[in-house]
């Protein structure tokens, strides 16, 4: 999780390394509830195109309908791409676009405006995708990153204004 932090360090303000960490991490934590769902209406229904690709089956379920170039396995493999910024910057649009409920909630145009170059995108990128529940053997792994990004950012930012932080919740 360190080397997520690090990733962007020195290369675009604190908080658009925050900004970028923690989008990555929602696009992964998207990215893994929506292929769990998938093979869960798979082992219900079959490789039915009808069933995979309808909204609602996961949307049923508090999991976000992803389209095709919106999973996290269309963006590691395309994480090399010279356009991965504006790339990064679509498919945030159409998740929101794909799930009312996100409507406002995403950062848009915010990876082409980053000024950071592709290779640091791509380092980040690969770092997030190391994070697994295979790997580190928790249920609501991605979730627990999550927390633990908000809070870690929260400490550095008020340090940065000279406060003392006192985090709202603790990280088992």
């Amino acid at each position: 999780m360190w080397n997520c932090r690090v990733a962007l360090r020195n290369k675009c303000s604190k908080s658009a390394n925050r900004d970028a960490v923690l989008a990555f991490v929602f696009l992964k934590f998207a990215g893994d509830k929506f292929e769990n769902r998938r093979q869960e209406i798979i082992k219900e229904n079959g490789d039915n195109k009808i069933f995979l690709e309808k909204v609602v089956f996961y949307q049923a379920k508090n999991v976000f309908y992803l389209s095709k170039t919106s999973r996290w396995t269309y963006i590691v493999m395309n994480a090399s791409r010279d356009d991965i910024a504006i790339l990064l910057d679509q498919v945030l649009a159409d998740i929101e676009e794909k799930n009312s409920s996100l409507k406002g909630a995403l950062p848009l145009r915010f990876f082409s405006s980053l000024g950071v170059n592709k290779n640091d995108i791509k380092a980040l990128i690969d770092e997030i995708n190391k994070i697994s529940e295979q790997r580190f053997n928790e249920k609501d792994l991605i979730g627990r990153v999550y927390e633990y990004f908000l809070q870690n950012f929260a400490i550095d930012e008020a340090q940065e204004k000279g406060e003392f932080y006192t985090p709202k919740f603790i990280v088992d």
